[in-house]
């Protein structure tokens, strides 16, 4: 299944860290993307085997993307309320929050 994604692209809700600045970006993605074009420096960074993020914000929400983040810890803000939300991977390479 995850050649078809590879093949189609992504869609839906994406955070995607740019292979060239380091800037992280979040974005819902409403057609299939295979390129992420970094707002900070217009560079290109291709989308492939993106890992599931699952993250749950002291305000309520629940938010789910799709990433290309790596880090064993990682760190993003809440799209709602702008809190900082800290994720770790789980044994299967996807991000939960603690």
């Amino acid at each position: 299944m995850e050649s078809k994604k590879k093949q189609n692209g992504y869609k839906g809700y994406l955070l995607i860290r740019c292979a060239h600045c380091g800037q992280v970006k979040g974005y819902n993605a409403k057609v299939p993307v295979k390129q992420h074009i970094c707002p900070a420096c217009g560079k290109h960074t291709n989308l492939e085997a993106l890992t599931k993020i699952h993250s749950r914000c002291e305000c309520g929400m629940i938010w789910r993307y799709r990433t290309n983040l790596t880090g064993r810890l990682e760190e993003v803000n809440c799209a709602r309320c702008g809190r900082p939300i800290t994720m770790e991977r789980d044994k299967y390479g996807d991000y939960e929050s603690i």
